[in-house]
């Protein structure tokens, strides 16, 4: 008859570190990977470009300023930084992380909008319906994160046994039901415009 193992708070936090610091590595890397790939693609269609628009800045944003604040993640989470630096920036740095984090989604979700309500150009009924989602779940998601940096900022602090910044934090999932909720919208929105768009025969969907 198999006994269960015991395992004891030290061992499972060991776990789940190592299986965070494994997730975190190797979307970095795969992120830098999908950089690569298409960077001779930006290079046509946004660096030539000298017009500066909404659209081109938020792609900066996102293409550049995401990866930098990654490699912070990945260095803290590592363990590697000094001791003395990460008692310093922990908490200051993770409500700024969080805060680049919801930038970064609601630019993203902003650029979505835009190209789906282009899609819809015909119908200013369908723009101002995704305009008026898209401020909703902007507004959901500030408030959810301002909610969770007040009830567990005093959580961020320094752990020295693993030299890295720690946070006790309980149903964060949460925080991103109101972009998962607007791109099942977008969705929607998406394959209704194909599916209602006239084509011929010999066109493949």
């Amino acid at each position: 008859m198999a006994s269960a193992v015991a395992t004891s708070p030290t061992e499972a936090l060991v776990r789940y570190m190592d299986a965070s610091r494994y997730v975190t590595y190797s979307t970095y890397c795969l992120l830098i990977y999908d950089h690569l790939l298409t960077f001779a693609d930006e290079l046509n269609l946004v660096w030539q470009s000298r017009s500066l628009n909404l659209v081109k800045v938020l792609f900066i944003f996102n293409r550049y300023a995401v990866p930098v604040m990654l490699a912070v993640d990945v260095a803290v989470l590592s363990g590697g930084l000094p001791s003395t630096t990460l008692r310093r920036m922990c908490k200051g740095w993770t409500i700024f992380d969080v805060v680049i984090e919801l930038a970064s989604l609601s630019s993203t979700t902003c650029i979505t909008a835009m190209r789906v309500r282009n899609l819809w150009a015909d119908r200013q009924d369908v723009d101002r319906f995704l305009n008026f989602v898209w401020v909703l779940q902007f507004l959901a998601s500030v408030g959810m994160v301002m909610n969770y940096v007040a009830k567990n900022a005093r959580t961020f602090s320094y752990e020295p046994n693993f030299n890295i910044c720690f946070a006790t934090v309980h149903q964060a999932w949460v925080i991103w039901v109101p972009a998962m909720v607007f791109h099942a919208i977008v969705f929607i929105a998406m394959i209704t415009k194909v599916l209602s768009t006239p084509r011929r025969e010999d066109c493949p969907l």
